[in-house]
C-alpha cells in the first residue's frame, strides 16, 4: 500500500506524539486533573459555565486569577456540558501538539526545498524535543494553555517567514489569517502584547529588504496592525471595565514593579535552565546566533536564506521574555518551551546544512545519520538533573505540581466532610489555590494573591527576600481580611505525634512557605488572633491540625469538635 508522502509523514508525526504522551503521562502516574495552577483555571471555567461570571468563588468579586482568556472560554464550554472535562482539555492539548508538530515537519521540507515526504531530519527533529526535556511535559498534559499558545507563536512565526516577494492586495487571505492568529494571540496571553508588536515589525522590515518601499510595507501589513490594535484595545478596555484593571490579577500578582529586579531574576532563571535542566538549548542558541553573525559579517559573499534567518530571530528573541518579568518558579523554563519546536526546527536545519549531502548519495546519508545520532545522544546525557529516559524510574522534574493538585483536591473534599455539621463553612486562607478551591465547599481565600486583588495589588515591587511568584502577600491585606483558617493545615493519621506549633519547628526559618507569609507566625499581632490547635470530630474521630482565628474557635459547637490548643 503506498500513502501519499504527506501522510506518511502525517503518521510518523502522529505516532511519535501520541508515544511520547503515552511514556510521560505514565511516568508522571498517569495524572488526570492537570497541574495546581491548571485547576485555578478549572474553577474558573466550572464557574464561569455555571451563569457567575469570571470569579473565584460563586458571589464573590471579579477577579482575572487565571493568565488565559482564551482557555478558559474554551474550558467553560466543555464544563458547559461536562461535569468533569479534564480528560478532553488534555486530548485537546495532545491534538494540538500533533497538529503543531505535523506543521514543523512539513516547514522543515520546504526551509530546505525538499520534496514532500519523510526523511531523516525529521526524526531528529522529533528526538531532540524528546531528549531535551521539557516540551512534551509542558504541553501534553498539564492542562494548562502551554499547547494552544505554541501552536499561536509557531504558526504566527512560519507565516511571517514565508513573506511575499512581491507585495499583493492588503486584504489577501495570508494577510486574513495572519490577523486572525493575532486575534487569538492577543486573547491567550499578556505576553502577546509584546510579542505581536515584534512580529509585525519584523513582518514589515521583511518586506522592505525584499525590495519594497516602507510605506509600501506598511501599507500591506495595515490589516493585520489594525486587528492587533483593536484586539489589544478592546480586550484593556473590557478588562477596565469587567475587573478594574487593564492586565490580568496574575501580572500584579507575580511580576515585580523594578525592571533591575525583573533583569536578574531572569537571568539567574535562564542560567539555572540552561545549566540543570537543558545545557543543549544554550548550545543551540549559541550555534544560531553564531550563524546570524556569521550572515552578518558576510552578508556581501554569503548566500542568505532569508526565511530561516527570519525564524531564528524569532526564536532568540524568546530569550527576552524571562529578563522582563523575571521568570518563574516552574521547572524545565516553561517560557521558553512554547517555542522550543522552532528552536529545535532551525537548529535541525543548521545541522544538516553543516553537514549537507545529497539525498541521494546512500553511504553520504549514513554518515549524515550518524553523525545526528551522535547529536542525539550528546543532548540526551547532558542534562545533570533530569534525562527522560530515566523518568520511570526517578521522580519526574515537577511531579510535585501534579501531586499538589490531586493532593489539594483531596484535602479540600476531606476538609468539607470533615465540617459537614457546618452549615456556614469557615473561611479557608490557602497558598496552593488550585485543586483546595475546586474541591472545598466553603470560601477559599488566596493568600498569595493570584485570585485575590487586594492582595496582588498591596505591593508593586515585591520584596527580594520572597519567593519568586511567591511574593506578593501583605500583612496588611491579612489582617484585614482575616480568613477563619490558614496554614499550615493538614489532618494527621492515626496515631501520629502531636505536632509543635509551626513556629517552634527547626524548619521554620528556611520553610518555602514560611517565608511566602513573611514569617507571619511569629508575630505579636498575628498570636493575638491566631493559635494552632488539634479540632478533632467527635463523630468521625478524624483530627485536623490547623492555625485557627480565635474567635472562630468561640462560636464552633462543642457538641460535635474538641479543641485542643498547641499555644496559648
Amino acid at each position: 500500500m503506498h500513502f501519499h508522502p504527506n501522510l506518511r509523514l502525517l503518521l510518523f508525526t502522529s505516532l511519535f506524539v501520541w508515544g511520547a504522551f503515552v511514556f510521560l503521562w505514565i511516568s508522571y502516574g498517569k495524572p488526570m486533573v492537570g497541574i495546581d495552577d491548571a485547576n485555578i483555571y478549572q474553577v474558573y471555567m466550572r464557574n464561569l459555565a455555571g451563569g457567575h461570571g469570571l470569579v473565584y468563588q460563586a458571589g464573590g468579586e471579579r477577579v482575572e486569577g487565571f493568565t488565559s482568556l482564551l482557555w478558559v472560554l474554551i474550558g467553560a464550554g466543555f464544563y458547559r456540558f461536562l461535569p468533569a472535562p479534564e480528560l478532553f482539555l488534555m486530548l485537546l492539548s495532545v491534538l494540538i501538539v500533533n497538529g503543531l508538530m505535523y506543521r514543523m515537519n512539513r516547514a522543515i521540507n520546504m526551509l530546505s526545498g525538499w520534496k514532500a515526504g519523510l526523511y531523516g531530519h525529521h526524526l531528529f527533529f522529533m528526538l531532540l524535543l524528546l531528549v531535551v526535556p521539557g516540551f512534551f511535559d509542558w504541553t501534553l498534559f498539564t492542562l494548562m494553555e502551554t499547547a494552544l499558545w505554541s501552536w499561536l507563536l509557531t504558526e504566527l512565526a512560519l507565516r511571517i517567514a514565508a513573506r511575499p516577494s512581491v507585495i499583493t492586495h492588503r486584504f489577501s487571505i495570508e494577510n486574513g489569517i495572519i490577523s486572525g492568529l493575532l486575534f487569538l494571540l492577543v486573547l491567550t496571553r499578556p505576553e502577546s502584547m509584546l510579542w505581536g508588536l515584534l512580529l509585525l515589525g519584523i513582518r514589515v522590515a521583511y518586506c522592505r529588504f525584499a525590495g519594497n518601499t516602507w510605506k509600501a510595507a506598511l501599507r500591506f501589513n495595515a490589516l493585520p496592525f489594525a486587528v492587533f490594535g483593536m484586539a489589544l484595545t478592546g480586550l484593556v478596555m473590557w478588562r477596565l471595565w469587567y475587573f478594574g484593571y487593564p492586565f490580568p490579577n496574575t501580572y500584579y500578582a507575580k511580576v515585580s514593579a523594578e525592571p533591575w529586579t525583573n533583569l536578574k531574576t531572569g537571568m539567574r532563571y535562564l542560567a539555572e535552565y540552561f545549566i540543570h535542566y537543558n545545557p543543549m538549548a544554550l548550545l543551540m542558541y549559541a550555534i544560531s546566533a553564531g550563524w546570524m553573525y556569521q550572515i552578518w559579517r558576510t552578508r556581501n559573499q554569503t548566500p542568505i536564506n532569508p526565511p530561516l534567518l527570519v525564524l531564528n530571530l524569532i526564536s532568540l528573541l524568546n530569550l527576552v521574555f524571562p529578563l522582563l518579568t523575571g521568570g518563574d518558579h516552574f521547572f524545565l523554563g516553561r517560557i521558553l518551551q512554547p517555542l522550543m519546536p522552532l528552536t529545535c526546527a532551525v537548529f535541525t536545519l543548521l545541522f544538516f546544512k553543516t553537514v549537507q549531502v545529497k539525498l541521494e548519495a546512500v553511504p553520504d546519508r549514513i554518515l549524515q545519520g550518524a553523525q545526528g545520532i551522535l547529536v542525539l545522544v550528546f543532548a540526551m546525557l547532558l542534562p545533570d538533573l533530569y534525562r527522560f529516559y530515566r523518568y520511570p524510574s526517578i521522580t519526574p522534574p515537577f511531579q510535585y505540581e501534579f501531586d499538589l493538585a490531586q493532593k489539594g483536591r483531596e484535602m479540600g473534599y476531606q476538609m468539607s466532610n470533615f465540617l459537614y455539621p457546618v452549615e456556614n463553612k469557615p473561611v479557608w486562607g490557602v497558598l496552593c489555590a488550585g485543586g483546595i478551591a475546586y474541591s472545598y465547599e466553603g470560601v477559599t481565600l488566596d493568600l498569595l494573591g493570584l485570585n485575590n486583588v487586594a492582595m496582588a495589588h498591596a505591593n508593586r515591587i515585591k520584596p527580594i527576600n520572597r519567593p519568586k511568584n511567591h511574593a506578593s502577600f501583605d500583612k496588611d491585606v491579612f489582617y484585614a481580611q482575616q480568613p477563619d483558617i490558614m496554614f499550615p493545615t493538614q489532618f494527621l493519621q492515626p496515631g501520629a505525634l502531636q505536632p509543635l506549633a509551626f513556629e517552634q519547628c527547626d524548619t521554620f526559618e528556611n520553610d518555602f512557605l514560611a517565608r511566602s507569609l513573611g514569617h507571619i507566625h511569629r508575630d505579636a499581632q498575628f498570636k493575638s488572633l491566631y493559635v494552632p490547635v488539634l479540632l478533632t470530630s467527635k463523630a468521625k474521630g478524624d483530627v485536623l491540625y490547623a492555625y485557627f482565628r480565635r474567635r472562630y474557635l468561640e462560636q464552633l459547637d462543642s457538641a460535635f469538635y474538641e479543641v485542643r490548643y498547641l499555644s496559648q
